[in-house]
């Protein structure tokens, strides 16, 4: 997952800027990382309702929605898994 909407310590409403992982480890246990150190490339804009879908084989696209200051997002990044690098393809 990516983005989405939080808040500050008093309660402001914040966009997120966040990549939360989840990954099933042996048995049926579940672990989450967010924003795990080793991703490299360009990191995408903070967003909330965007939409993010397997495009290839380990590699993820993030596209949309509405950016932190409230104007919507016309670009698309790649998330490439095994890499854990962000690539920018659109915009």
């Amino acid at each position: 997952m990516f983005g989405g909407t939080g808040s500050t310590a008093d309660e402001q409403p914040v966009v997120l800027d966040e990549l939360v992982m989840f990954a099933t480890e042996e048995g049926s246990s579940l672990s989450c990382r967010i924003n795990p150190a080793q991703v490299s490339g360009p990191r995408p804009y903070a967003r909330s309702g965007a939409t993010m879908l397997e495009y290839d084989a380990g590699q993820l696209l993030l596209y949309g929605v509405v950016g932190a200051d409230g104007t919507p997002l016309e670009d698309a990044v790649l998330f490439d898994d095994a890499a854990m690098r962000w690539s920018k393809v659109y915009n």
